[in-house]
C-alpha cells in the first residue's frame, strides 16, 4: 500500500522526462519519421495478432455497411430518377415516329 508521503515516480526519471534530452530524442531524421509513418503500422499489423484480428474483422463489417447503404441509395434514387428500361414510360423519338401525322 502506498502512503500519502511515498512518489509513484521517482525524481530521477521525472527529471530525465523534463529535461532538453527528452525534446531531442523527438526531433528524428527525415528517413526514420518516413519509416515510422509509412511501415509502422504494417510492422504493428505482423506482430499484433489482435490488431490484426480487429482490423479485418472491422473491414468485413465496413463493407457490409458499405454495400447496405449504398444499395439502398441506389434503390431511392432509381424511384427519383426516369428509368432508361425499354417499358419505362418516358417521351422518346420511337413514341413520336408511331404518332400517325407526326415526321421526325
Amino acid at each position: 500500500m502506498t502512503s500519502d508521503g511515498t512518489l509513484l515516480v521517482s525524481p530521477s526519471s521525472y527529471a530525465a522526462f523534463t529535461t532538453n534530452e527528452q525534446v531531442e530524442k523527438l526531433d528524428q531524421s527525415f528517413k526514420s519519421r518516413v519509416h515510422n509513418i509509412l511501415f509502422k503500422p504494417f510492422i504493428m499489423v505482423a506482430h499484433e495478432p489482435m490488431l490484426a484480428a480487429i482490423i479485418l474483422y472491422q473491414s468485413v463489417v465496413y463493407g457490409i455497411m458499405y454495400l447496405l447503404v449504398s444499395y439502398r441509395a441506389k434503390r431511392a434514387l432509381s424511384r427519383c430518377l426516369p428509368s432508361s428500361s425499354p417499358h419505362s414510360r418516358s417521351f422518346s423519338s420511337s413514341t413520336m415516329a408511331s404518332i400517325p401525322g407526326k415526321t421526325v
